[in-house]
């Protein structure tokens, strides 16, 4: 009997000891976890521990250019696919064909990006060497509550109530609503929460 509760009490010490040994190695990353980007399986954790998920390239003089579901207060993002829906939705409210996306190829995003990054450096447009023919320029800070999305949201809808530019002269609407359908590409860069710039480049 004696032997019989000694053998028990072994092997619960044994269980004990692998759950503990169990629990101290399962700690390791859990800062990586997808849940907090918005799904996303490439997550990496920055020093102060907010997810952020990178998309696209690493930019010189930018930095990586990262995806919309990582809503960074600093640093560029990729929001290109999701301006152009939200442009193409003014577009079909006037019967006007959609415009597509001018490029994925990592000069084009590194290039756009570095414009973005320029035009919230300067408060204004970024006359760079992307090859747009048109460009549109919003810019400001984000409220306690304001997204990236946000942000994007309201630059198209600023261009859309310009209105048709008077006769012989041309505006932010005038470049989102050609007749003919157009590339565009978009990107937002943040220096500060107090400070970012979106840009939408008409090719």
């Amino acid at each position: 009997m004696l032997k019989d509760n000694l053998n028990l009490l072994v092997r619960i010490a044994c269980l004990l000891v692998a759950a503990q040994i169990a629990g101290c190695g399962s700690g390791s990353g859990s800062d990586s976890s997808a849940g907090a980007a918005g799904g996303s399986a490439n997550v990496a954790v920055n020093v102060t521990g907010t997810p952020t998920a990178t998309v696209g390239p690493t930019c010189s003089g930018v930095g990586p250019v990262q995806a919309m579901t990582a809503d960074p207060d600093i640093g560029a993002v990729d929001v290109s696919e999701y301006c152009l829906g939200i442009i193409n939705g003014y577009r079909s409210q006037k019967g006007l064909a959609p415009y597509y996306l001018q490029s994925t190829s990592t000069e084009a995003v590194c290039c756009q990006a570095a414009e973005a990054k320029t035009a919230a450096e300067l408060g204004g447009h970024a006359n760079g060497k992307c090859g747009w023919k048109a460009q549109g320029f919003c810019g400001g800070g984000r409220g306690p509550n304001g997204t990236v999305k946000a942000s994007v949201d309201w630059c198209p809808k600023l261009f859309y109530q310009e209105g048709p530019a008077a006769p012989g002269s041309a505006n932010h609407y005038t470049a989102m609503m050609e007749e003919k359908p157009r590339g565009i590409m978009c990107s937002f860069y943040g220096i500060s929460r107090d400070k970012h710039s979106i840009v939408v480049n008409y090719y």
